[in-house]
Formats: structure tokens, C-alpha cells, sequence
């Protein structure tokens, strides 16, 4: 049966539920249902939050991220670190991208192909500002990687990647936006520094406050993250 969740104040309550019949008498294939079924009704409801933000209200919450962002430890001890290009239902990462660069610290931003997403070098804000537009007309390195490096090919480790997403719970629950683009290249990317015996990326979602709950559903392929900065 479908799990309803029309009110997102009701999700923990709906999910325990979930987690009890997984324990008693839901098979392994209901429970999957379950849980896609709350995801989509958070996807909803998440996305009805983000859309009552007004551009001021978005403006404000981006420039209080990105403060409280880049006064956190992770942020300062990075060398490296890969950052979405945002949309306009996100936290704006412009200023972030910024202080990055003046930071000294190399950055990477997204590049998708298909179904998986990689992460590739920029060298300047107006280097950002010159790639093309690819799906969902989002910038990304397209025609030049000969001289770009790559996040999971090549020899740069990233010590911290920031993450967009829908909904988040303050213990790194997340919801994307079920293409599974992050999840997937984060399990790459930590299972590449298992591999090479580098320390394990930081991993740090972004988002307003609209976009907190107090509990994210998950499943066996949703990487949690280490931490997430709110708006407020």
C-alpha cells in the first residue's frame, strides 16, 4: 500500500512506522517501496518550502551559508575542494566559489555524463563563467579535460566536497533529487581513497533552513554526510 506523508511534520513519525513492519513482517521489497514512497512525499514537500522563498529570503540564507561555511575548521584545512554550481532553488555558492579561489585552494566543480557525475578542476571565476551549458543547463567542463584533472582519475585528492540536495536532518541525512548523481560519485570517491590510503574527503551539505527535517529516509545506497550547514 502506499505510504502517505502529506504533512513533512509527520515524517519521523511515518518512518518509525516504516522501521517497525521492517522489523516484524515487511519484506525487503515492501520495505524499498516504503521508503521510495516517503522520499517521494518529502521530495514534494521540500520543494514546496523552497519554492515560498523569495529571492531576498534565498539571498540572505546563501550569504549566512556561506559565512558560517567558511569559518568552519574543514573548510580552512582544505586544500581542495569540489563545490556544485547552483540553481536557482539552491543555496547560491557564487560567493563561496570566491572565497575559494582567494583562499589559494584548488577547485572542482561537477561534470555529467549519462547517468554518473565526476568532478574536474577550474582554474578562475571567469574560467567557471566560460563552460558551456549541459543538462538541466547547468555549466560544466566539456570540450577541454585534456587539461583539467579529475576527481576520480586523476592525481589531486579533494579534502572537502560540499553537497546540494532537497532535504537534510542535522545528523547528514539527505534527499537529492533520485538521479543518485552524488551518491554515486561520493562512494567512488571514498572507496578511490580507501584505495590509495589518502584520508577520506569531508563531505558537508549545504542548504536553508526550509530545507531541515527532522528525519531523512534513507536506504542502502544514500551516502550520510559528515555534517550540514542551514541558513539559520
Amino acid at each position: 500500500p502506499r505510504t502517505e506523508m502529506p504533512d513533512p511534520g509527520r515524517l519521523p513519525q511515518a518512518i518509525e512506522q516504516v522501521l517497525v513492519l521492517g522489523r516484524s513482517n515487511m519484506s525487503a521489497a515492501a520495505g524499498r517501496a516504503a521508503v521510495y514512497e516517503l522520499k517521494k512525499a518529502l521530495r514534494k514537500a521540500a520543494k514546496a518550502k523552497l519554492s515560498a522563498l523569495t529571492p531576498e529570503m534565498k539571498s540572505v540564507g546563501s550569504a549566512a551559508v556561506t559565512a558560517s561555511l567558511c569559518a568552519r575548521p574543514e573548510f580552512a584545512a582544505a586544500s581542495s575542494v569540489a563545490v556544485y554550481l547552483s540553481m536557482p532553488d539552491e543555496v547560491d555558492t557564487a560567493a563561496i566559489i570566491s572565497e575559494i579561489f582567494k583562499s589559494g585552494k584548488r577547485c572542482f566543480v561537477p561534470r555529467f555524463e549519462g547517468n554518473t557525475m565526476d568532478m574536474w578542476t577550474v582554474d578562475s571565476e571567469a574560467d567557471i563563467a566560460s563552460l558551456p551549458r549541459g543538462q538541466w543547463n547547468i555549466a560544466q567542463p566539456e570540450h577541454d579535460l585534456d587539461t583539467r584533472a579529475s576527481a576520480l582519475g586523476g592525481d589531486i585528492p579533494i579534502d572537502l566536497v560540499l553537497v546540494p540536495g532537497l532535504a537534510f536532518s542535522v545528523d547528514g541525512g539527505r534527499l537529492g533529487r533520485g538521479k543518485g548523481f552524488y551518491d554515486g560519485f561520493l562512494t567512488q570517491l571514498i572507496a578511490r581513497a580507501d584505495e590509495l590510503g589518502r584520508a577520506r574527503p569531508a563531505t558537508i551539505g549545504i542548504a536553508f533552513s526550509a530545507q531541515q527535517f527532522d528525519e531523512v529516509p534513507t536506504n542502502e545506497f544514500d551516502v550520510p554526510l559528515d555534517a550540514v550547514v542551514f541558513s539559520g
